[in-house]
């Protein structure tokens, strides 16, 4: 029974999927970015003028591509990571790339999930505008379907490869929309429909359950334990000729991971990823958390910074031979002084213009024993 039933389905889908629709609905892929799917490899779309707080990189799925992925009504307006985010002050200091490969369904293929990976890999590798130095910025992935396997492909064989070595370290944060961690059903369809057609063997490892899924989901929980995991998964169906389905089930977009963080998208499985506007709520929810990602990291830099500061400053102290808080020591010198001395300067016109004046800022005074009676004579208000 169940062998007749996926044989109806598969006969309904190649009449609904021929070549030819197909064919139709795969735009050509233009090297300029603008309008068609966008170029292949990595672009950078915003380098901001301050140093980069962290790279930010978008990976399309399926037949998707470097800008159609991200645009909604093939809108130059609405390409949003290149339109909308370099406008948020939120994002005024994080490098924007957009990475693009030839996923069409319509075409025949050789190429596989670690194809594409290895290609992202080498693409970051390579990327003049990504600083390959230790104190480069953190990366954040943010993937669309298919492209979600591809970066957490791409992230295990950094951890396998010294020469990506750099590049796994630096991998902070992966936000997966509509990511098919389990496979999906429609790609069980897909992959009948094109089978007299020529291998495609990147669909065929999007069914449930696939070897590849399997291998990849048995590496990933223990080798991205360190890294922060956002998954978003769709809640409307996309019509497809024959009905109308998720093309990513709820259960199949989740990862059920402690370090894991799901929520939703009032969304279908295209529009997950493209907006209307930036009132879309989709978009609000998907711009939230990636602004509140980078301010972590902003304050992370911070504390590491004064972290350095306080290193060198016990460096400097330890060789100077100074022990003790900089109060301690004024304590210590204030012993020298006697009573009186140097009370006669607080008589002086020139203290008088400098306590006085609202517009004072600093009074500098050549006096060894300066730092006790400035302590004890001017008072908390004054200073």
């Amino acid at each position: 029974m169940e062998r007749i039933k996926n044989e109806e389905s598969t006969q309904k889908a190649r009449r609904a999927f021929t070549l030819r629709s197909v064919a139709r609905r795969d735009t050509t892929t233009r090297s300029d970015g603008g309008g068609g799917k966008g170029p292949i490899g990595l672009t950078t779309l915003f380098e901001p003028s301050v140093p980069g707080i962290a790279d930010l990189i978008f990976v399309h799925g399926l037949n998707g591509g470097s800008y159609s992925t991200w645009t909604q009504d093939d809108d130059p307006d609405k390409f949003w990571p290149a339109k909308w985010l370099p406008q948020d002050e939120a994002f005024q200091d994080a490098r924007i790339h957009t990475f693009g490969y030839n996923s069409s369904w319509a075409q025949e293929s050789v190429l596989n999930i670690q194809d594409f990976a290895s290609s992202l890999l080498l693409s970051l590798k390579d990327c003049p505008k990504i600083p390959r130095e230790e104190w480069a910025p953190p990366l954040i992935f943010v993937g669309h379907s298919m492209g979600g396997l591809v970066v957490k492909k791409a992230f295990l064989l950094s951890k396998q490869k010294q020469d990506f070595a750099s590049i796994s370290q630096r991998v902070n944060s992966v936000y997966f929309l509509a990511t098919p961690h389990h496979g999906s059903d429609m790609a069980e369809v897909l992959a009948r429909v094109f089978a007299m057609a020529g291998e495609r063997p990147f669909v065929k490892e999007l069914t449930r359950n696939s070897p590849t899924i399997q291998a990849i989901n048995n590496e990933f929980p223990e080798q991205a334990d360190g890294i922060r995991l956002f998954s978003f998964f769709e809640t409307k169906p996309m019509s497809y000729g024959i009905g109308k389905s998720l093309v990513v089930e709820k259960q199949m977009a989740q990862l059920n991971y402690a370090n894991e963080t799901t929520d939703y998208l009032d969304a279908n499985h295209r529009d997950v990823a493209r907006f209307s506007s930036k009132l879309d709520s989709s978009y609000i929810k998907i711009r939230n958390s990636l602004a509140k990602t980078i301010e972590s990291l902003r304050r992370g830099r911070h504390v590491a910074r004064q972290r350095r500061v306080d290193d060198q400053r016990q460096i400097v102290e330890a060789f100077l031979g100074v022990t003790g808080s900089p109060e301690t020591t004024l304590s210590e010198i204030a012993r020298s002084y006697l009573d009186g001395s140097l009370s006669w300067f607080l008589e002086k016109p020139t203290y008088s213009q400098w306590t006085n004046n609202p517009n004072s800022s600093t009074l500098w005074v050549q006096v060894s024993i300066w730092q006790r009676l400035e302590a004890d004579e001017i008072s908390p208000k004054q200073r």
